[in-house]
């Protein structure tokens, strides 16, 4: 569902917050979007950046967010999955 949405609004940036071991993150990337996976764990964006296709995706820690990514006018979602 979050793929669709993504193209759909036709979402430019897409920030997956908790994005653990970055599965969803790294299908989020593409079609033009620049997508970043935000996790506070260092070990968990470090399974992250094995995955298939981790290089179109810039990686950060909760420590790293302060830099803001958002710029005003810009076509973005902010996405949080949660296994239930």
């Amino acid at each position: 569902m979050r793929l669709e949405l993504a193209g759909e609004l036709g979402a430019r940036l897409v920030i997956d917050l908790g994005c653990g071991t970055g599965l969803l993150t790294r299908a989020l990337a593409g079609e033009g979007r620049e997508v970043i996976g935000v996790d506070p764990s260092p070990a968990m964006l470090a399974v992250a950046q094995r995955g298939p296709g981790a290089g179109n995706v810039r990686w950060i820690t909760y420590g790293d967010w302060g830099r803001g990514p958002l710029q005003p006018e810009s076509r973005s979602i902010v996405t949080v999955a949660r296994r239930a």
